[in-house]
């Protein structure tokens, strides 16, 4: 069925999206406490594992009652499933299945059948169901396996009902098609307007005077007074860079929970703990050994050299 292999390819193509997103993964990956992290990543597997019951069952040339209670749950845990990747997102404002009528039907068709088949309540809803009146719902005997024949007995009497599996798989399908751009088209767009906050703020022009500023820290600078001033203008220059960076990629902390820049937390945490050390050195106190602070300030110019480097690839990213 052309539908569950487009569906197939969406839900891979929203992965892709959202493990390339410098917003949204690590946006999520900063509540992974809260279990968001883990919500959203199986509910993409759930969403493949109902997949590949469908496929299974559309494989079927024969088949009895558990093809039709596997079938009918598959399409609940989709439904559910891409629920719950919207809520991980911060994109849900409602469920999003009473948004589609049909999507709703499915859940009820599965409900009366298979789900509670002794009792259903649908809050809200016109039914011969509501307030928990109990029924008694059964599958009647030599269904088939793609159109399925039930009888329901309730409080308004008995009914004989039909259902044709296929025809709800393919609907569902070609919704959750939709649903899928439409969470694309979110993520896309909230991408693009991140992206553009800091398209014309240079990482690179910001760090351009690093360079000198380092110079005169080395040991044969003898107005230690300007070092010590040069190396205050570091610091600040040093912590708007490191503002600019949680900002841009929702960051609480540089530190290894830091997803799409392991190369910059590196460097950072290498110039946080050399800092600190220059700092108590840069004017020759006593017990400074001026090699030591050759050492320190020679590493700390490899290190902003690097961050110079990574700099220039940020800003690219922020300029698409």
């Amino acid at each position: 069925m052309k539908e569950i292999e487009n569906l197939s390819n969406k839900i891979f193509e929203l992965g892709e999206l959202i493990n390339n997103s410098i917003y949204y993964r690590q946006d999520v990956w900063n509540e992974k406490n809260t279990g968001n992290w883990s919500k959203l990543w199986s509910s993409f597997d759930n969403i493949k594992d109902s997949l590949e019951v469908i496929k299974e069952y559309l494989d079927l040339e024969s088949g009895g009652y558990l093809a039709i209670y596997g079938v009918l749950q598959a399409l609940i845990v989709q439904q559910d499933s891409l629920q719950h990747i919207e809520e991980s997102l911060g994109l849900l404002t409602k469920k999003f299945f009473l948004d589609y009528p049909d999507l709703y039907n499915i859940r009820f068709v599965r409900s009366e059948i298979v789900g509670h088949p002794t009792q259903t309540m649908i809050k809200g809803r016109n039914s011969s169901y509501n307030e928990g009146t109990v029924t008694y719902t059964s599958i009647s005997p030599g269904t088939g396996l793609r159109i399925v024949n039930y009888s329901v007995w309730s409080k308004k009497g008995y009914s004989s009902k039909s259902v044709n599996l296929l025809d709800i798989i393919k609907k569902q399908a070609e919704i959750l098609d939709v649903e899928i751009d439409s969470i694309m088209k979110k993520i896309k767009d909230n991408e693009e307007k991140h992206i553009k906050e800091f398209k014309n703020e240079s990482l690179s022009d910001l760090l351009k005077t690093t360079g000198y500023l380092i110079q005169k820290l080395w040991p044969h600078e003898r107005d230690r007074y300007y070092s010590e001033v040069c190396l205050n203008s570091l610091k600040n220059i040093y912590k708007k860079y490191k503002l600019s960076i949680k900002k841009r990629y929702k960051l609480k902390k540089i530190d290894d929970n830091a997803l799409s820049i392991p190369g910059v937390v590196i460097v950072v945490q290498k110039i946080d703990r050399l800092i600190p050390r220059i700092e108590k050195m840069v004017m020759f106190g006593q017990n400074v050994d001026e090699l030591d602070l050759d050492v320190y300030v020679e590493s700390l110019s490899h290190a902003f050299d690097d961050l110079r480097k990574m700099a220039v690839e940020i800003d690219e990213e922020f300029k698409k």
